[in-house]
């Protein structure tokens, strides 16, 4: 044997060499079967030469090479869509600068976005070999791991088959089934937790959340949501021009998440527009609940990080993400940038980086979930700020006092850092590691006023004009009524309701007090150990879990998303403006943690002699059969649509293939913009995505009058939808049902000019 020769492990430069050919000839297959057309091989090197390859590259540059594979691959995964983003837009402004009218297009972008990820790959080889050496890890999984995992795998099998035959036959046994073995799988989690290697649970979290967002994604052949009908007419004007515009003035052109984004992924996997924006985004941010199970996991081990995650997707708008395309992506980036802003393992300089990248990337996203983060930020930082000072008085007016060490690097109680009492004027020299700075506050506001201000204009305005009208509204605050969904959360009308609603409202409602109560109670905690003096033994150290941890940063951070949840409920305007599921959304990405902890604290305080893991499964179970519809579908309530093929939300949501029929028809032969297109309050949007018409032609006054509920005086076309024809229904303003035969007077003053047995158009000449 010659002694020269090396072994691969010990001669890395073998391994480099040929993971940059791989790179080098990923790309160049991908642009091959772009420009070749190959069906699926196109789009499936599409996806990872722009879903993962760019973010993939940019954990690189950051060398952050050390990092676990899930963090490096929910990096990826967001690091990739921000890149899209970012340089599509210099791209586009560049080109157009120049006078190119289709920077858009697909042979211009393969070329500029090749080029791109060439030079890093280079810039890689060059400052990070090391991060070009796959590490071998072997994963070693037991017997309960495979059997487990193998049975989450089945997951997103029924969950399209069941999607696939609901749409075909409106038979939901396949996808009952699912929610049913989900609940199963969870128990089992439980009971062998013990047993489960920590390598099992992301995928485990993984099967689960793809398999819930894709029940609403493949439901119906087109656009479900209302917001998103415009969406998605805006994604296709920009595919349309292959360029991004300000096409028209308002919120939704600062959104480069369902604009630019989307477009340039269509531009290179030239699929059917409409299920490319149906299903992009729940796969997207599928990956969330892998970002909460990092963020829980520093702070308690990998069974109760699962429980977390879990609690996260159990909600209803998680679940619907294909309908809420900009909040939900904005929301995954806000949740990246809180995982790296807490994550001991990312150094200060990347941490600092990553933090921009994503906050800019929330930014670009959605308007709303940005000036949201804003406040998170600001009164975080505010309240850090008083209790320093706080303590700092404390010290000056006493010659030994207590002050609790809490940093990136201790614990509140626990292992595996014991809790330390530190003596009087040491709380400078402790070096309390701060991520939210008043230079990070400024700096967001700055990116935020540029982009909103100076270069879409519109939603800087709204904002402005929101706050002002959150404070005017203080008039109507004892007014319930005002607040758009606050009355049914408090259970208003809830005695009319049957026993599901019941249940959903008491289970809610014990959810929300876990996480307030998980707040509030290490706050307790931190007050009787304030109080300990100096040199005594803390019994409360025995009080909890050992691998309770918890940062003061984190934990007011946890402190300030319920006082925004509170605010939200207490402001009128607030609710009215915003829907207050988002809000919810958002926070308990951040109040995940705080469920369980609150669990943990009811069992400690009421001194039950239980398991925590049997008070949280006893409210996450309920809770998660009641948000996707479960409960109301066995007591014969048809709520959720992904469930039945009749009710409310199936009767708000859905679209039939009349309805588009009747809507090319008024495009095609109405005298447009001449003449606007009016219906009842909701469908106006539906009119947007289907037949591609736009805002500008849709009368904004709804048909029937908020007042008196009686027909609106138009001579504009009215467009009837099935639901008005076959259930014989009109919605007025504030979402209240009339049959329609009351208005049948008014309706023969018109002339019937189109119907298809499923839509009628009217028009009076």
């Amino acid at each position: 044997m010659n002694n020269d020769m090396l072994t691969e492990k010990e001669n890395p430069f073998g391994q480099v060499q040929r993971c940059l050919i791989l790179v080098v000839l990923l790309i160049f297959t991908a642009n091959l079967a772009i420009f070749l057309n190959l069906p699926f091989l196109r789009q499936f090197l599409s996806v990872i030469l722009l879903g993962l390859l760019p973010g993939w590259l940019l954990v690189l540059l950051f060398r952050l090479n050390h990092l676990e594979p899930t963090v490096k691959l929910v990096l990826s995964v967001g690091l990739s869509q921000a890149f899209l983003m970012f340089y599509g837009w210099l791209l586009n402004q560049a080109s157009l600068y120049f006078g190119y009218s289709r920077p858009l297009s697909t042979g211009f972008l393969s070329i500029f976005i090749s080029l791109a990820l060439l030079v890093m790959t280079f810039i890689i080889y060059i400052t990070n070999k090391e991060g070009l050496v796959f590490s071998h890890r072997k994963v070693k999984l037991n017997t309960t791991d495979k059997l487990i995992i193998g049975f989450s795998f089945t997951f997103p099998i029924l969950s399209i088959f069941g999607t696939y035959l609901m749409n075909l036959t409106s038979n939901n046994i396949f996808l009952m089934g699912l929610l049913f073995l989900i609940t199963v799988c969870t128990i089992f989690i439980i009971a062998f937790q013990n047993k489960l290697s920590k390598q099992s649970y992301p995928v485990i979290i993984f099967m689960f959340s793809i398999s819930l967002v894709l029940t609403y994604a493949l439901r119906s052949n087109h656009i479900i949501g209302t917001d998103a009908h415009y969406e998605y007419y805006l994604f296709q004007l920009t595919s349309k021009f292959q360029s991004w515009h300000l096409f028209e003035s308002n919120n939704f052109n600062s959104c480069l998440s369902i604009m630019l984004l989307p477009a340039i992924y269509q531009s290179f996997l030239n699929i059917n527009p409409e299920y490319l924006f149906k299903v992009f985004y729940p796969l997207l941010f599928s990956i969330s609940p892998l970002v909460v199970y990092i963020i829980s996991k520093k702070y308690m081990n990998n069974f109760y990080a699962f429980l977390a995650s879990f609690f996260f997707m159990c909600f209803y708008n998680f679940q619907m993400t294909t309908a809420h395309a900009r909040t939900n992506s904005a929301i995954l980036f806000f949740i990246l940038a809180i995982m790296v802003l807490f994550h001991s393992k990312i150094n200060p300089f990347a941490k600092k980086g990553l933090f921009i990248i994503f906050t800019v990337a929330t930014i670009v996203s959605h308007y709303s979930t940005t000036y949201v983060f804003f406040f998170v930020l600001i009164l975080t930082w505010l309240v850090m700020e008083l209790f320093l000072r706080l303590l700092s008085q404390r010290e000056k007016n006493t010659k030994k006092t207590g002050i609790l060490a809490l940093n990136e690097n201790s614990s509140i109680a626990g292992n595996p850092v014991t809790p330390d009492i530190l003596p009087g004027g040491q709380l400078e020299n402790q070096g309390l590691k701060r991520g939210i700075t008043f230079i990070t506050v400024v700096l967001f506001f700055v990116l935020l006023f540029v982009w909103y201000s100076q270069v879409t204009a519109v939603p800087f305005d709204s904002g402005v004009n929101f706050v002002y009208g959150t404070f005017k509204s203080l008039q109507n605050f004892f007014v319930l009524e005002s607040r758009n969904t606050v009355p049914d959360a408090f259970g208003a009308g809830l005695g009319e309701k049957g026993i599901p609603h019941r249940i959903e409202f008491i289970f809610n409602w014990a959810t929300i007090i876990l996480m307030v109560l998980g707040v509030t109670g290490f706050f307790w905690e931190i007050i009787k150990r304030v109080k300990k003096k100096i040199g005594e033994e803390s019994k409360i150290k025995s009080f909890f879990p050992r691998f309770m941890e918890m940062d003061l940063e984190y934990l007011f951070l946890g402190l300030v998303c319920i006082i925004i949840l509170v605010v939200s409920v207490i402001f009128p305007m607030v609710s009215v403006g915003y829907d207050l599921n988002r809000i919810y959304l958002q926070m308990t990405s951040v109040l995940a943690v705080f469920f369980i902890f609150g669990g943990i604290f009811a069992i400690k305080y009421s001194k039950l002699k239980l398991s925590p893991n049997w008070l949280l499964i006893a409210i996450l179970i309920p809770y998660f059969l009641c948000q996707t519809g479960f409960i109301k579908q066995i007591f014969g309530f048809p709520g959720s649509m992904v469930l039945n093929s009749k009710g409310k939300q199936y009767d708000n949501y859905y679209i039939y293939e009349q309805e588009i029929s009747s809507e090319k028809w008024l495009k095609n032969k109405g005298e447009l913009p001449i003449n606007k297109i009016c219906t009842d309050h909701l469908y106006a949007s539906y009119l947007i995505s289907p037949a591609e018409i736009s805002a500008l032609h849709i009368n904004n006054q709804t048909l029937l009058l908020e007042k008196d509920s009686k027909i609106r005086k138009i001579n504009d076309y009215i467009y009837l939808k099935h639901f008005n024809m076959i259930d014989g229904k009109l919605l007025n303003e504030k979402y209240k049902n009339h049959d329609i035969a009351n208005y049948q007077a008014t309706f023969k003053e018109k002339n019937k000019i189109y119907s298809n047995g499923g839509s009628e158009v009217y028009k009076q000449f």
